[in-house]
């Protein structure tokens, strides 16, 4: 016992020597993906995972892009998210909207599709991906957070992970799938560029039960999402049981099936202080028993949007279709049996990096600096080769 705590001990010392003494870029090139995805479902007070939402982006480097993953890696993050989307043709794209208008040079009678206006014409500069072809998908050039035409060609999903895997293989990657048809698509395509040891699906708690979920996930590894809306759903009236443990003994089903890693929790309500946070109401209580049960468990830390101008404050959040801008109260659930959501403080990046395992966020840097500061990436050796 005492030779393992001091070989712990050696391996923690020389992450942390490597951290002070190794540059951004050197330290990222050391992550291990296959280290990274035990760490997600494995709960770690000493080591939160840090996922870059769309990669880290920036003006003139878009998102879900090759440019945006290695900015991630450069900015020492181990993970990035990419959102699919299909094409008309079936084919997996990495676009966050449903629609190409916001992120794509797509046009309609010469005009762009502007994100702060309304209109039919402004709308038809917005087609989703879903009608459109892999011909049409390829002609477009991507824009980046300021709504410039970058000189990055759109490309599908196949062309970006191959890219990762030659270009940042120690990247981590969470694909965010909408669909069932997608899902099986993902699982083909990680078996296909033999990248089952970096990439992780990630789909809504509602599209599989957990013991039909193997036909679509071939075994790979996924994470099931279960925000407020999905409670009454998968709800079974049990007087005998309070609601929060039957979702509770829902969720752990999933853990019975292989490639399992985590389950994202949307809770959205916190309560406390300094490194001092708790998350309340029936979602607190989802959470305490599924940490109770040694599971994993992370959410998402929302990043107000591009502005229309310099001069306008920040003020809402894309909407699915690429419009801006909502609030997130727009989206506050009301449910049977779980209460109704009062208001949403995933903003508060400090909360949520005390309360959860995994951190997902537009805002990677930032997080990564919180857990640095209060001690959440001591056992960094954990994921390094």
């Amino acid at each position: 016992m005492r030779n393992s705590k001091i070989s712990q001990y050696a391996l923690s010392l020389v992450s942390t020597l490597a951290f002070l003494n190794v540059g951004s870029v050197a330290l990222a090139e050391n992550y291990n993906p296959s280290n990274v995805l035990y760490a997600l479902g494995h709960p770690d007070a000493r080591l939160k995972i840090i996922t870059s939402h769309r990669g880290q982006y920036s003006a003139g480097c878009v998102e879900n892009s090759i440019c945006s993953v290695r900015a991630a890696a450069a900015a020492d993050i181990e993970s990035v998210e990419i959102d699919v989307k299909e094409s008309k043709d079936g084919t997996l794209w990495p676009f966050h909207d449903m629609n190409v208008g916001r992120v794509t040079n797509y046009t309609y009678e010469g005009r762009l599709f502007n994100p702060f206006t309304e209109g039919v014409d402004n709308s038809l500069a917005n087609p989703a991906v879903a009608s459109l072809t892999d011909r049409q998908l390829n002609t477009l050039k991507l824009r980046d957070a300021d709504g410039n035409v970058s000189q990055y060609w759109a490309s599908d999903l196949k062309t970006l992970l191959t890219n990762i895997k030659n270009l940042t293989p120690n990247m981590a990657v969470i694909l965010d799938i909408k669909t069932s048809s997608a899902v099986a698509r993902s699982a083909d395509l990680i078996r296909e560029l033999n990248m089952g040891s970096s990439v992780v699906m990630k789909f809504s708690v509602g599209m599989f039960a957990p013991e039909n979920i193997l036909a679509s996930t071939k075994g790979y590894r996924f994470t099931p999402t279960v925000y407020m809306g999905d409670l009454d759903r998968i709800y079974s009236h049990d007087p005998l049981r309070t609601p929060a443990l039957v979702i509770a003994d829902y969720l752990h089903r999933y853990t019975q099936v292989a490639g399992y890693t985590y389950v994202e929790l949307g809770g959205k309500e916190f309560r406390g202080s300094g490194s001092n946070w708790a998350l309340t109401g029936e979602m607190g209580e989802i959470l305490f028993l599924l940490k109770y049960r040694g599971m994993a468990v992370g959410n998402f830390v929302p990043v107000l949007e591009k502005a229309p101008d310099a001069r306008t404050a920040r003020s809402g959040y894309y909407r699915s279709n690429g419009s801006c801008c909502a609030s997130l109260n727009d989206y506050l659930t009301q449910t049977r049996w779980f209460g109704t959501e009062q208001r949403d403080d995933r903003t508060n990046m400090h909360a949520q990096v005390s309360v959860f395992n995994n951190i997902l966020t537009d805002n990677g840097a930032g997080a990564l600096q919180i857990a640095r500061s209060t001690g959440a990436r001591a056992d960094l050796y954990k994921i390094i080769r």
